[in-house]
């Protein structure tokens, strides 16, 4: 999960959220690295790319880790 210094207001996301976390993610995957996730913080919101609350809620398929047990 990458946490990112940005401002957040309450609303929709911005244009372009969910494609930062996009190219985001592909940057990972050059380094081996599966990201899970990109929230915009700051010291009074945040904003989630994937997961909507952190409250205890069925949400499937948020959770696209690859399987790692043939690795």
């Amino acid at each position: 999960m990458v946490l990112c210094d940005e401002p957040v207001t309450d609303g929709p996301p911005p244009p372009g959220f969910l494609a930062t976390f996009e190219r985001a993610r592909r940057a990972s995957v050059r380094h081996a690295v599966h990201l899970v996730d990109w929230i915009g913080c700051d010291d009074d919101l945040f904003r989630c790319a994937r997961r909507r609350t952190f409250e205890l809620t069925a949400e499937p398929g948020w959770w696209d880790v690859p399987d790692l047990s043939s690795a």
